[in-house]
C-alpha cells in the first residue's frame, strides 16, 4: 500500500453539510465534484478538469450530483429547485 497520495484534489469550496452529495464517482472513471454554484469533472485517466455548469439563479447552490449507472448521463439538484 502507498504510503503518499497519488494525487490530491483541491476543493476550496466544498460545502460542509452532511445532507448534500457533492461528489460522485462515475463508471467510466471520471468525478463530479460540486463547489457552490459551479460542477467540475475531473477525468482520473487524462488528469483533465472540466467546468460543466454554473448556476445563474443568485444565492442558488448545486445540492447533489449522481451518476446513472453507466456514468453516460450526470444528474445535479440545487437548493432552490
Amino acid at each position: 500500500i502507498p504510503q503518499t497520495p497519488e494525487r490530491i484534489l483541491d476543493a476550496p469550496e466544498l460545502k460542509q453539510d452532511f445532507y448534500l452529495n457533492l461528489l460522485a464517482w462515475s463508471a467510466r472513471n471520471i468525478i463530479a465534484v460540486a463547489l457552490e454554484e459551479t460542477v467540475y469533472l475531473w477525468d482520473a485517466a487524462e488528469g483533465s478538469i472540466t467546468e460543466l455548469c454554473t448556476l445563474a439563479d443568485e444565492g442558488d447552490y448545486v445540492a447533489s450530483v449522481s451518476w446513472v449507472a453507466d456514468g453516460a448521463y450526470l444528474a445535479l439538484g440545487t437548493a432552490h429547485n
